[in-house]
């Protein structure tokens, strides 16, 4: 027989983690339950140290035909302890009911106490530790108790859905307080389109201005021109000084009347014959 051949397998990782985990749980629970139950916490103890592997063939090695006779220890003892576990769930049950007929007028008074504080959730606590009791009054405590807290629940969704119900229509009244706006404000600029002058043009240029307004500036005039063309809009605050033929640009804004910033500083320039400002000057002035 080859090597490969009489090399058993090795087992899986759950296989190699399960009796760790098993040796834990056991003396866990001897160590937990001693106080309550000293065979359940004995019978836990062997357990925990038969699945220890060296302890369990040391004790397999001790025994009639191990193979067949050390699994049935450890069935037989498995069974005990089921059995004293269940021994141990009914005196920790009789040790709950004791301890409720002892305290029922307490516990039925902090439970009605809580309920009126509208803590729910502690009348719930409370009734679910005496569950096995079936106390009727407790019962119908923790019932109001679920039910206060089912009502509350409804009614902070339904808040929830009221305030999410006021914010979308907040929002649909700005949106459409922002589309009136800007449809004010488009029929306002075509209002404005409608009633500008074109500047007449002294050269043959790919763009047309126009005057949007004009008016008196001290001693001088300030005029809104706009500038259109394929490349787009642009607007343009100048003021004039007809007596001597010049100007001062004051401000811009590409596109749309509110986009024009107007400069922090400026001088005057002299016209330049043919330019379009030299037909602004000219129209204006006339």
């Amino acid at each position: 027989m080859s090597e490969a051949e009489s090399t058993p397998p090795k087992p899986s990782l759950f296989r190699r983690l399960l009796k760790p985990l098993l040796v834990v749980f056991f003396f866990l629970m001897a160590l937990g339950l001693a106080d309550t139950s000293l065979l359940f916490s004995i019978l836990s103890g062997f357990l925990g140290l038969y699945t220890i592997g060296p302890i369990n063939r040391l004790v397999n090695r001790s025994l009639p035909k191990p193979a067949v006779t050390g699994p049935a220890v450890y069935v037989l003892f498995l069974l005990a302890w089921f059995y004293a576990l269940v021994l141990v769930t009914d005196k920790l049950d009789e040790e709950t009911a004791a301890e409720f007929a002892a305290n029922r007028e307490q516990i039925i008074a902090q439970a009605t106490s809580a309920l009126e504080r509208e803590d729910y959730r502690s009348v719930i606590e409370l009734a679910d530790k005496h569950l096995t009791v079936n106390d009727s009054e407790l019962n119908r405590l923790s019932a109001e108790a679920e039910t206060a807290l089912d009502e509350r629940a409804q009614a902070e969704a339904a808040k929830r859905e009221a305030e999410a119900a006021i914010k979308e229509a907040e929002l649909e009244q700005q949106r459409a307080q922002r589309e009136t706006e800007a449809r004010q404000r488009r029929e306002r600029e075509e209002q404005e389109l409608l009633s500008q002058e074109l500047i007449p043009s002294s050269a043959v240029v790919d763009a047309k201005y126009y005057l949007v307004s004009v008016e008196k500036d001290g001693e001088y005039l300030k005029t809104l021109h706009r500038r259109t063309s394929s490349s787009g809009t642009g607007y343009s605050v100048t003021r004039i000084d007809c007596a001597s033929r010049r100007y001062m640009d004051l401000g811009y804004g590409d596109g749309s009347r509110s986009n024009i910033r107007m400069y922090d500083s400026t001088s005057w320039t002299e016209l330049v014959p043919g330019s379009s400002k030299s037909d602004l000057v000219n129209y204006v002035c006339k």
